[in-house]
């Protein structure tokens, strides 16, 4: 159960592309602080529906739904931009390496044609395993069950979507910005209060690598503190190859150290995409961010080709932007794509015992 407001105001969130700047205190001005102010006023009504509807689940007076296999959900508590992707590629890996059949269920947010650049990517990478996009989970799970035979499913941003039952809910912070820079929505980007990690059976600390020793340090503690008897670990986005778009063989990512680059991108951290490049020693002059998920025009493209000009090399894009891109990129400017994989840095027999029970729970009942 997600309320039309509380849905509203989080796809205003994704969409709007000067939103980070204007709730991090990166955009001033006097208008900009009346916005800040009336986005303030705004947050206790978002707070109210939250806790509200989280207390009809928790008193049982609205009922989860489960479907016959174990569900393993992959969230957050911030609006995009914490590795959920990533995330769901390395748990779906992780069941099918070991002979489970999973499958993956999301909402579709701002799909085309029926997949989002999400699905696109999961699809390019996890050829043979089934994702069901449905605004109604419920029933994409039981369709997963039934129709494609899985017998554990991944649920793709689904930490606030309670309607559907779950085995275990694995939670992502971004050590980059973990909280949201600490207000509930619209004043910034914190979907519920911060005590709901408590309901997590599991904790990731995404891009781990770009904080700081005492800023990592710091957090960990704050989140022990938080949900002491919850798991604590710890992972990167580590850059495995980059590409020339649209089809060229992957090479090593250390291939853009010293160019010149110019980056675009539509994803929810575009600043840790920059750091990242910039780890890999290239010299980005020119930075574009488009809004979450945002769909790629001619106009767009020719407009991120005028601006680099001739200061760059090369362009570097995500492989979740380079799948919407298709022919549009002019084939006399390169454009490289740079894939990562979430690693784990710390945690691991912890994740694993928890999926081991799930594994186990997948095959009950099966010869």
């Amino acid at each position: 159960m997600t309320t039309p407001g509380i849905k509203h105001i989080i796809c205003f969130v994704e969409i709007c592309a000067e939103y980070g700047k204007i709730v991090s205190g990166e955009a001033r001005g006097p208008g900009v602080a009346c916005l800040r102010a009336l986005l303030w006023a705004l947050s206790p009504f978002y707070g109210l529906a939250v806790r509200v509807r989280n207390y009809l689940y928790d008193s049982g007076l609205l009922a989860e739904h489960h479907v016959s296999k174990p569900v393993i959900c992959i969230g957050n508590i911030t609006t995009g931009g914490t590795g959920k992707t990533p995330a769901v590629e390395y748990v779906v890996r992780w069941f099918a390496e070991r002979g489970a059949r999973p499958a993956i269920v999301s909402r579709g947010y701002r799909a085309q044609d029926g997949r989002n650049d999400e699905a696109m990517l999961l699809a390019r990478h996890l050829p043979n395993v089934p994702h069901r996009q449905n605004p109604n989970r419920f029933c994409a799970a039981v369709e997963a069950v039934k129709l494609d035979g899985a017998n554990v499913l991944v649920l793709d941003d689904g930490f606030q979507h309670r309607r559907l039952g779950r085995f275990a809910d694995v939670v992502l912070i971004d050590a980059t910005c973990p909280f949201g820079h600490g207000h509930l929505l619209p004043r910034a980007l914190l979907r519920e209060p911060i005590k709901g990690l408590a309901r997590a059976d599991a904790i990731i600390v995404t891009r781990a690598d770009l904080a700081d020793k005492a800023t990592l340090d710091n957090l960990l503690d704050r989140l022990r503190k938080l949900a002491p008897k919850i798991p604590v670990a710890t992972a990167r986005h580590a850059p495995m190859a980059v590409t020339l778009h649209p089809n060229g063989a992957p090479q090593e990512p250390s291939v853009i150290s010293g160019k010149r680059v110019g980056l675009f991108s539509s994803i929810g951290n575009p600043g840790a995409f920059r750091r990242t490049v910039e780890q890999l020693d290239a010299r980005v002059e020119w930075a574009a961010a488009f809004p979450d998920h945002h769909w790629y025009t001619p106009g767009d493209v020719a407009e991120v080709v005028r601006a680099g000009g001739n200061a760059v090399n090369a362009f570097v894009t995500t492989e979740k932007d380079a799948v919407k891109l298709g022919d549009l990129w002019p084939g006399d400017r390169k454009l490289m794509v740079l894939r990562i994989e979430m690693e784990l840095l710390s945690g691991e027999p912890e994740l694993a015992g928890l999926f081991e029970e799930a594994f186990r729970a997948a095959r009950y009942g099966e010869t």
